[in-house]
């Protein structure tokens, strides 16, 4: 079903009004977004910025705004801009997602060049998922790639969708992973959305199409410029609760999308080892604040305290209405009136606002009309479920397990039926590793070896358990901390352990042993 099919009335007014002030001559992307946030509409806009009347002394923000926007949309310049997109659109099969539809993510609202809408194809109920953007290099090591599938595969069996940019390399890699599990993906597109690039990911492109989300901001047919690559890159930050780096070099889209990520105040993450391709941008970005990271762990412990607040909060959702369903008949519509005489008191005094701020409006047609009356598709009409921002919160996905996962102290990994047997044959490796060293060690070696771990001494409990006992695992460090009744859960040590490998102080180890250094 293509585009316009899919709209309702008010939708296809919003639409075609989306369109106008996009191809308006001056409009920037923030002065865009700006215009939305004052007016909630990109209709009700369009209606204030193109009266024919003077603009009343009510509405201040109209009157800041370039003569020359106003007297473009008045001239209706952009129609014939506006006309050829309408139809492409038209040839094209998706969705459309208006800054008014309740699927719009708020985290992208809160953008400072948010876009007025985008194209949607594959199931849009994933832009209201928990979500980890996993970028890096096009020209990506075989290590590289093996570790960005490896995470990819482990955060999607855990319920969090992947999104990248469906690119070579990195991208490529982190879309594999999450669709060889069942899992759910993004791609964000720097082309239209029914554009395929590279070609040779057409077979992605369709696997997305069907078991993920692909999302453009461009117009349909348009073709794979330079110039749109690093404009994409702030809705791959902007939809994701975080941006994972597998390869970096100095100057490159994926630093540049770190960076969007920083300023957007979201979690940054550099995967180690560096390569040696890639060092310099990955070591760039740990300078700025990103966090190291070895293992899906690692995100996870750092995820679960905002996945754990978002996840109370559909509780408490949840556990209203549960206690409004269980209440009799008569108080329940006690209870529906009052919340129904909220909602139109908000409405009432909106509207009353809009009317003081806005001159007297005449009736319009600013979208085409057509000869042919078409079907009425209620089921796609995207302006039917009208939601407040405090109630776009992710419905989909439970937390409850994964949040719990970490808080109980248990290892998310050791849940992974592939982690366990890696886990096992790595420390294989180790104890065969560790004796054949011990007894390469000359009696000297091995006093001096003595001797300086007797030497070392600090408050942090975790440096003097790996003083006293070697090297040791996350989670027997955990059993010690147990014994020694020092209250820390898994989260807590996971930070601590990054911190203390940052300093210097400690160092982590083939199958992820810490050790003093």
């Amino acid at each position: 079903m293509h585009v316009v099919d899919r709209l309702s009335d008010d939708a296809k007014k919003e639409f075609w009004a989306s369109l106008a002030l996009r191809y308006a001559e001056g409009m920037r992307p923030r002065l865009s977004a700006k215009i939305l946030r004052h007016y909630g509409s990109a209709l009700q806009a369009y209606q204030a910025l193109s009266s024919k009347e003077p603009i009343s002394g009510f509405d201040s923000f109209a009157q800041k705004i370039p003569s020359s926007l106003r007297q473009s949309l008045k001239s209706e310049q952009w129609r014939k801009f506006a006309m050829q997109e309408w139809q492409d659109a038209q040839r094209t099969d998706c969705e459309v997602i208006l800054w008014t539809d309740y699927r719009y993510p708020l985290a992208l609202k809160h953008l400072i060049d948010a876009p007025a809408f985008f194209y949607a194809k594959g199931d849009a109920g994933l832009l209201s998922y928990p979500t980890l953007a996993i970028v890096g290099a096009r020209k990506a090591t075989i290590q590289g790639e093996r570790k960005a599938r490896e995470i990819a595969g482990e955060l999607a069996r855990l319920g969090l969708a992947i999104v990248s940019g469906m690119a070579l390399g990195i991208d490529r890699a982190a879309h594999d992973g999450a669709l060889g599990v069942q899992g759910k993906t993004i791609a964000v597109l720097g082309t239209g959305i029914n554009v395929v690039y590279p070609a040779k990911h057409e077979e992605l492109y369709q696997s997305i199409a069907e078991q993920g989300l692909l999302i453009s901001e461009f117009p349909p047919f348009a073709k794979p410029l330079a110039q749109n690559f690093p404009i994409r890159n702030r809705l791959i930050s902007g939809i994701s609760e975080g941006v994972l780096i597998v390869e970096a070099a100095l100057k490159s889209g994926s630093l540049i999308t770190a960076r969007l990520a920083l300023e957007q105040n979201k979690n940054v993450y550099v995967c180690r080892p560096l390569g040696a391709n890639h060092s310099l941008g990955g070591q760039k970005l740990l300078e700025e604040g990103a966090l190291p990271v070895d293992d899906t762990y690692t995100i996870i412990a750092d995820l679960v305290p905002n996945l754990s607040v978002q996840y109370e909060n559909l509780c408490r959702k949840n556990a209203r209405a549960d206690a409004v369903n269980e209440m009799p008949e008569n108080q329940q519509e006690n209870c529906a009136e009052k919340r129904e005489d909220t909602q139109n008191k908000r409405q009432i005094d909106k509207q009353a606002d809009n009317k003081l701020a806005e001159p007297q409006k005449q009736e319009t047609h600013i979208y085409p009309q057509s000869s042919v009356q078409k079907k009425k598709y209620s089921a796609h009409a995207l302006l039917a479920r009208p939601k407040t921002d405090d109630e776009l919160i992710p419905l989909s996905l439970d937390f409850g397990e994964l949040a719990q996962a970490v808080l109980n102290k248990k290892s998310v990994l050791k849940e992974l039926p592939n982690s366990q047997k890696v886990q096992k044959k790595e420390r294989r490796k180790q104890i065969k590793k560790d004796r054949l060293a011990g007894e390469n060690f000359s009696p000297k070696q091995k006093e001096i070896q003595a001797e300086t771990q007797k030497e070392i001494v600090s408050d942090d409990p975790v440096v003097q358990i790996l003083c006293a006992h070697g090297r040791l695992t996350a989670d027997e460090i955990m059993q010690f901390l147990r014994d020694m009744q020092i209250d820390m859960d898994m989260a807590s040590l996971s930070s601590s352990l990054l911190m203390l490998e940052v300093e210097g102080t400690i160092a982590k180890e083939a199958g992820a042993r810490y050790s003093l250094l």
